[in-house]
């Protein structure tokens, strides 16, 4: 008799906002296309999701009931959810339950499945940094976060964090180490394709893609922009994201010759962004492990990282490319003159990128880690 398969749901605990609706919507998608059809997958949200593209991959959508009473009240909604994913693993007889946004909420949704008798799953993709002389609201923030980190992961039957650093914070605030277990979201290596370049080809386009926020460190890239200019004057600039700096560096930079701000590009259309790219360069404050870095490296794009999170992780020190201190402009700059000059090194860390795109973070590789992980967790709850 064929054995019945794994029924996983993505909840998402945080009400989800417009702005960060494409990005949210992939993360279950992203599961499907790892583990094809091996596991049904579902999700429980509320706020705003592209359902047409979830179904479209057979992915079950259902909206939380209370979407009309809590869409003003987010941390309300966090405390509702528990009795939502309860009902919903009852009804759907679901399996194992999973964060799809922060892993600090997870808290309430974990109550209610294991109410239920069912199996939860942590996704750990960030953790809020320590800040120099931090306020006295951000030094409460911080220990809340690390208090509900706690609960939320000594709720959950395994955790995955998509980094070394990040499992080694979460241990030093506390969190049991048997329960952490490193993975990757890995890359689909069918839509980001490296991209063939003529061997006299030089560099002339930089990327950015991400938030347009404080946090992000984009105002420091552009200001290496404008530098880099005086002294090549072919190079181009194309900015991916929307923010709440938008506005403001349009007004500044937008009339700026060779500089694009494209603003929000679905998922699903970044590929074709990367195959006009060189470089990409990721100035942020903070990172968890990000997907950008590995989606440019499988596309044959160079990267340039801040020093933070992750990025040392991905690009091996300097490798797979080149590391700066985070808000310095001088870096930047001479990170993208070094890839422009040394077109040797500029290919080699392209090559190491995809390399280890292939080796490390591949969907044929990872598939069988996360099959196997969540088969592992259903077991010991008696599926």
């Amino acid at each position: 008799m064929r054995q019945r398969l794994i029924k996983l749901c993505f909840v998402y605990s945080v009400p989800v906002s417009e702005d960060r609706a494409d990005f949210l919507t992939h993360i279950p998608i992203r599961m499907k296309r790892m583990v094809s059809d091996k596991i049904e997958i579902s999700v429980l949200y509320n706020g705003t999701l592209n359902e047409e593209i979830l179904m479209k991959h057979d992915i079950r959508v259902r909206k939380s009931r209370l979407s009309r009473i809590t869409q003003r009240f987010k941390y309300l909604q966090i405390l509702f959810m528990a009795g939502e994913v309860f009902r919903e693993a009852k009804k759907e007889d679901i399996d194992l339950f999973i964060n799809a946004n922060n892993h600090y909420f997870l808290f309430a949704a974990a109550v209610g499945a294991k109410l239920a008798g069912k199996s939860v799953l942590a996704r750990v993709t960030g953790i809020r940094p320590e800040r120099d002389n931090p306020t006295l609201a951000q030094r409460i923030r911080r220990k809340t976060s690390k208090i509900l980190a706690r609960i939320s992961i000594s709720l959950a039957d395994k955790a995955i964090c998509l980094a070394d650093y990040l499992k080694e914070k979460l241990i030093d605030d506390g969190v049991d180490p048997d329960k952490l277990i490193i993975l990757s979201q890995g890359v689909d290596l069918s839509r980001f394709k490296i991209r063939k370049r003529n061997p006299d080809e030089e560099m002339e386009t930089i990327l950015y893609v991400g938030r347009l926020e404080l946090t992000k460190g984009i105002e420091k890239a552009l200001e290496a922009f404008l530098l880099l200019k005086k002294r090549y004057q072919d190079l181009n600039f194309i900015l991916c994201g929307e923010g709440s700096l938008k506005q403001k560096l349009v007004l500044k930079y937008g009339k700026v010759e060779g500089l694009s701000f494209l603003g929000h590009v679905a998922h699903d259309e970044i590929s074709s962004i990367y195959q006009k790219s060189d470089v990409l360069i990721l100035p942020s404050f903070s990172e968890g492990l990000s997907n950008v870095i590995l989606e440019a490296m499988a596309s044959g794009v160079a990267v340039i990282a801040s020093n933070v999170g992750g990025n040392a992780q991905l690009l091996d020190f300097g490798q797979r490319g080149i590391l700066i201190e985070p808000g310095s402009t001088g870096h930047i700059v001479s990170a993208v003159a070094q890839y422009i000059e040394d077109t040797a090194f500029f290919r080699e860390c392209i090559q190491n990128g995809r390399d280890y795109v292939e080796k490390e973070h591949s969907f044929e590789v990872l598939s069988e880690y996360y099959l196997d992980l969540l088969k592992s967790i259903c077991k010991t709850q008696g599926m």
